[in-house]
């Protein structure tokens, strides 16, 4: 039973790394209207999304009582999950704020 339940607690947080490609064709849209506070907003919601993901995975885990190996199994992937969406974040944001530039 708490397999299923670690193995649903990682298809949300799946689902939720899959949100970060539309919020960033999102700030790309609109990067062009307000860059500051356009900046500051995205800022703040990647802030929130990782937050809330962590507080998520470290709230089921001490609700549950989840043993040791399955605890440790969502915090890897959740570091995993935040590893992914930095790098695709720091990868492709400097092709927005710098447009004109060529990569090699």
């Amino acid at each position: 039973k708490m397999q299923v339940f670690s193995l649903m607690v990682w298809f949300g947080l799946q689902t939720a790394a899959f949100l970060v490609y539309p919020m960033f064709k999102l700030w790309q849209r609109l990067y062009s209207y307000g860059r500051f506070s356009v900046n500051l907003i995205f800022v703040f919601v990647l802030l929130v999304y990782n937050a809330s993901a962590h507080y998520i995975v470290i709230s089921t885990i001490s609700t549950y009582d989840l043993f040791p190996v399955p605890a440790l199994v969502l915090l890897v992937e959740q570091l995993r999950f935040t590893m992914k969406s930095y790098s695709f974040i720091r990868e492709n944001a400097y092709k927005v704020l710098y447009p004109w530039h060529k990569d090699d």
